[in-house]
């Protein structure tokens, strides 16, 4: 329970429009309406979930500048040919 306070100042730093409040809220709230063990099933799923979101996202930024690095090395080679 002592988690939560900073999970959701975590999750509202991170996502400023709020979606991914939204999300933890309503994981909470099926948490505490299913009752404590089921809560933890929940919680631990709902994290595990959002721990995939997150690490797809960072993939996938990560793979769009590594392709838009390898796209401007070219353009580079080129330029310094043409200037010799």
């Amino acid at each position: 329970q002592a988690l939560i306070p900073f999970v959701m100042g975590y999750c509202a730093y991170v996502d400023p429009d709020g979606k991914l409040v939204g999300i933890v809220t309503a994981l909470l709230g099926i948490g505490q309406a299913l009752g404590p063990p089921v809560a933890g099933y929940v919680l631990s799923f709902g994290f595990v979930a959002l721990g995939i979101v997150f690490g797809i996202l960072c993939f996938v930024s990560s793979f769009m500048f590594w392709a838009a690095l390898n796209r401007s090395e070219p353009h580079r080679n080129v330029r310094s040919d043409s200037y010799q």
